[in-house]
C-alpha cells in the first residue's frame, strides 16, 4: 500500500507542474509575467534593431529580453543614459561656436620658371664667336654683363658705314642747303640705329667715336640677372641668328603649379594668400598669392592648375622642387562644431545634442565648409549648444533602437517586415543596418 500510494503522489505533482509550466507560457505568450507585470516586446541583447512581439531567439541564436511597461522610450531619436553610464563609456562633450573661418586647401605644387623673367640670348647677325665670358650652366650673371664677343663681317661693315656717316655731317652739316645739311644727320642716325637693332651697346659706340677704329670683335650682354639654365654656344662655333646660345632666368620670382580638384575650384580665387612648405624645411612657412587660375580641366586627373607666385630672394625654391602648398580661401562668419562630432553616414550628417540629465538627442545637420578641425554648420545647431564629441556609435545604437520601438507601438511598417515598402529614413539610420526591424 505505500509504494502504491507513493507512486500516485508522484503523478499528482508532475500533473501540478505541468500545469504551471503550461500557466506561465501563456502568461508570457500573453504578454504578462508572475509578477503581474506587462511584457510589451522582446528584444535581441546584441542587436538593438532585432525586436520581436513575441518570446523566442534572435538571428544569433540568442534569448530575447523582455522589455515591460514603463520601460519603453517616449520620443524617437532621443536616448537616455545614467550618470554612471555615461563616465564608464567615457562620453566627451564641446560647444557649438560662431566664429570666422575659412576653408583651407591643400596641395602639392612644383616650382617653375616664372615665364616673364625668362630671356633666350640670340645673337643678330651671323658670325664667329672669338669668346665665352659665360662658360658653363648654372653661372649666375647680372644685367649688362658680357657673354660673349663675336666677330662678324656685317657689323665690321657697319660700324665703318658709321665713321663714315660721322664724317658727312662733320663736313655737310653746316651746308646752307638744307637737303644736304638734313642728310648727313639722316644717314648718321640710320647707321646708329642699325647698331643698336644688333645690340650693340652705347659703350661700344663711344668707343668706336673715340677711336675711329672699328671693333673686330663686339661683345654682347645679357639683358637680365639670372642663372644660365640653358647653353649652347662654344668658342670657335659659327653662330646664326635661328640658333639659341642661351636660356638665362631670373629666378628671384618663381611659380608654383598645384592641381586642385575641381569640387575645390569656387573656393579659390586670384590674389588669395597662399603658405608653402619645404619638405627639408617644414618649419619655414613662404607666403604667395594665387596668380593665374587656368581655364581648363584636365580630363585625366579631374584638377584644375592654378598658379601661385613667390618672391624667392634667397633661391631657396628651386625649379622641379615639389612643396605642400596651402591656400586659405574667404573668410565666413560660421557656426562650427569640431569634426570630431559628427558622424558622416554617406547620406546624412548626424551629430548627437546634449539635453542635460542623461538625455541625448540626435539631429541631422547640413555642413558646409571644411577645415582641418570644424566643420561649418549651415542647419541643425545653434551656437552654445552642447554636442558629443566621443562615443556617438554607442549612442547612435541606442537610437536606432528606441526609435524602431516608437515604430512599433503606433503600427508602422518597418523595413524588416515583408509587406513594408521603403520606410521614411531616421535622422540616425547609418548605412543599410540603421533602422530596426520588426521580426515575426
Amino acid at each position: 500500500m505505500n509504494r502504491t500510494l507513493a507512486a500516485v503522489l508522484l503523478l499528482l505533482l508532475a500533473a501540478l507542474a505541468a500545469g504551471c509550466g503550461q500557466e506561465s507560457a501563456e502568461q508570457q505568450a500573453a504578454g504578462e509575467t508572475e509578477d503581474g507585470r506587462k511584457v510589451l516586446y522582446w528584444r535581441s541583447a546584441m542587436d538593438p534593431s532585432f525586436i520581436s512581439d513575441a518570446p523566442g531567439k534572435d538571428r544569433m541564436g540568442m534569448e530575447l529580453v523582455p522589455v515591460y511597461e514603463g520601460e519603453e522610450p517616449q520620443d524617437a531619436g532621443i536616448v537616455s543614459i545614467d550618470a554612471g553610464t555615461v563616465q564608464k563609456i567615457g562620453i566627451r562633450i564641446g560647444k557649438v561656436k560662431r566664429r570666422r573661418i575659412a576653408r583651407e586647401i591643400r596641395a602639392v605644387g612644383i616650382v617653375t620658371y616664372d615665364e616673364t623673367r625668362v630671356a633666350h640670348i640670340h645673337t643678330k647677325v651671323n658670325g664667329w664667336i672669338q669668346k665665352l665670358y659665360v662658360d658653363y650652366t648654372g653661372q649666375f650673371v647680372n644685367k649688362d654683363d658680357p657673354l660673349f664677343s663675336i666677330y662678324s663681317p656685317e657689323l665690321v661693315t657697319t660700324q665703318q658705314e658709321y665713321l663714315l656717316a660721322l664724317k658727312a655731317r662733320k663736313y655737310l652739316g653746316a651746308s646752307p642747303i638744307a637737303e644736304i645739311s638734313r642728310g648727313a644727320d639722316d644717314l648718321l642716325q640710320s647707321t646708329r640705329e642699325r647698331l643698336r637693332l644688333f645690340d650693340v651697346d652705347d659703350s661700344h659706340v663711344q668707343k668706336l667715336v673715340e677711336t675711329g677704329t672699328p671693333e673686330i670683335s663686339i661683345e654682347l650682354h645679357s639683358p637680365i640677372s639670372g642663372y644660365v639654365i640653358d647653353k649652347n654656344a662654344l668658342e670657335g662655333m659659327y653662330a646664326t641668328p635661328a640658333m639659341k646660345l642661351y636660356t638665362i632666368a631670373d629666378l628671384s620670382t618663381v611659380w608654383i603649379d598645384a592641381d586642385i580638384y575641381e569640387y575645390e575650384v569656387p573656393f579659390v580665387e586670384v590674389g588669395q594668400q597662399v603658405i608653402v612648405r619645404l619638405a627639408y624645411d617644414p618649419g619655414h612657412e613662404r607666403t604667395g598669392r594665387v596668380s593665374y587660375i587656368y581655364p581648363y580641366l584636365d580630363p585625366k586627373t579631374r584638377t584644375v592648375k592654378v598658379r601661385m607666385e613667390f618672391k624667392n630672394p634667397d633661391y631657396a625654391l628651386k625649379p622641379e622642387m615639389y612643396v605642400d602648398a596651402y591656400i586659405r580661401g574667404r573668410e565666413v562668419d560660421a557656426v562650427v562644431i569640431p569634426k570630431e562630432a559628427v558622424l558622416r553616414t554617406g547620406k546624412r550628417d548626424v551629430v548627437f545634442v546634449s539635453l542635460g540629465d542623461g538625455r541625448f538627442e540626435a539631429r541631422e545637420l547640413e555642413l558646409g565648409v571644411e577645415t582641418d578641425r570644424e566643420f561649418q554648420v549651415l542647419s541643425g545647431l545653434e551656437p552654445g549648444e552642447d554636442v558629443i564629441l566621443s562615443a556617438q556609435f554607442l549612442l547612435d545604437s541606442e537610437s536606432n533602437l528606441q526609435e524602431a520601438i516608437v515604430r512599433m507601438q503606433s503600427g508602422e511598417k518597418t523595413p524588416d517586415d515583408p509587406e513594408a515598402g521603403d520606410p521614411a529614413p531616421s535622422p540616425n539610420e547609418e548605412g543599410d543596418g540603421g533602422d530596426a526591424g520588426l521580426d515575426h
